[in-house]
């Protein structure tokens, strides 16, 4: 059977007493026991700290531009005339070199075929002095030799026989003058005929031939320019480009200063966004650009970037820049806003 333990009291009284006790010694010499410090040996490590350099900023934040045609044209005629037809509406595609509008042609085609006949004329002008004298020319020339030579002999011999009768006193001194009027006569008359077929035979001079071939080419540039004319009567956009507008209609009356269509080439078509100045010495012409446009959400374009421009804007600190963007199915149009991340160069990352 076991005992029992002794009780403890559990007087507070008690208890801080001995406490008390416990601290006394220390507080009667007026100091306070510390526990002794022992010092722990510390290891040198030697390292070296790489020199802190700036950071360059590498990454270009995403820009916001604005779509814009790779070329627009207010496209008209060169000559007043009055619109027979005007082919095409606003947003249709026309064709480089197709006709998309046509003036009344007839007084420019009349007067092509006036200068055709013109120059035709000269031509047949020029051909006949080359060719020289037709062969029935030549004969006549020579038969009016003949002729004026035998008059002319028949008429010496007159005058002779005349001479000789005069001097026997069986003709008059004036059938001897008629005589010899009718020798010179006939004398002048065979001179005439031998330079008349010399003229003939030789053909127009080089000069009057000269003078033609110039007339020709006179004419040859006035029918190029009828023609010319002409073709003014035809409208043909420069390059393959979107009818962004059309002004006039058929019956209308144009001028030179009379614009008939707007159009706009919009494959390629260019992005200009404005690139903060801090982020200008990252740019290089030949940078990957991607597009974004909010009207096409689905789709992802790539350019590439053309032009930066030497200043910057002094209001808004930052430089225009220039994206080429192919768009062969022009889906991107102009005036469209568009979002752009350009990259950087290796070397610059």
């Amino acid at each position: 059977m076991s005992q029992p333990r002794p009780r403890i009291s559990k007087s507070p009284f008690l208890f801080f007493f001995l406490v008390l006790s416990l601290y006394m010694p220390s507080l009667s010499n007026g100091q306070t026991e510390s526990p002794p410090k022992t010092s722990t040996p510390v290891a040198l490590i030697n390292a070296t700290v790489p020199p802190i350099e700036p950071m360059e900023v590498n990454v270009i934040p995403e820009l916001v531009g604005e779509l814009s045609a790779y070329r627009k044209v207010s496209l008209g005629f060169r000559i007043n005339g009055r619109l027979a037809s005007v082919s095409l509406f606003a947003g249709e595609l026309a064709s480089e070199g197709a006709i998309i509008a046509q003036l009344e042609p007839q007084d420019f085609d009349l007067a092509v075929k006036q200068a055709e006949a013109n120059l035709d004329a000269q031509k047949a002008r020029l051909r006949m002095q080359q060719a020289g004298a037709r062969p029935e020319e030549r004969k006549q020339a020579n038969e009016n030799v003949s002729q004026t030579k035998a008059n002319m002999e028949n008429a010496k011999a007159d005058y002779e026989r005349t001479a000789q009768l005069l001097s026997t006193g069986a003709v008059s001194q004036q059938a001897q003058d008629s005589a010899s009027a009718r020798k010179d006569v006939t004398l002048a008359q065979y001179q005439t005929a031998l330079q008349a077929k010399a003229l003939v035979d030789q053909g127009p001079r080089a000069e009057e031939k000269e003078v033609t071939r110039a007339q020709v080419r006179q004419l040859e540039s006035a029918l190029a320019a009828a023609r010319l004319q002409r073709s003014y009567t035809e409208l043909k956009p420069p390059f393959p480009a979107l009818v962004a507008s059309r002004l006039l209609d058929e019956g209308s009356y144009v001028t030179p200063s009379t614009a008939v269509y707007t159009l706009v080439q919009a494959d390629p078509i260019f992005v200009t966004a404005d690139c903060p100045e801090a982020y200008v010495p990252l740019l290089k012409p030949g940078m990957t650009a991607r597009i974004l446009v909010d009207a096409l959400p689905k789709e992802t374009f790539t350019g590439t970037l053309l032009r930066i421009p030497s200043t910057l804007d002094p209001k808004t600190r930052s430089a225009k820049i220039e994206i080429i963007v192919p768009n062969p199915l022009l889906h991107l149009k102009p005036g469209m806003f568009a979002r752009v991340s350009l990259t950087p160069p290796p070397e610059r990352q």
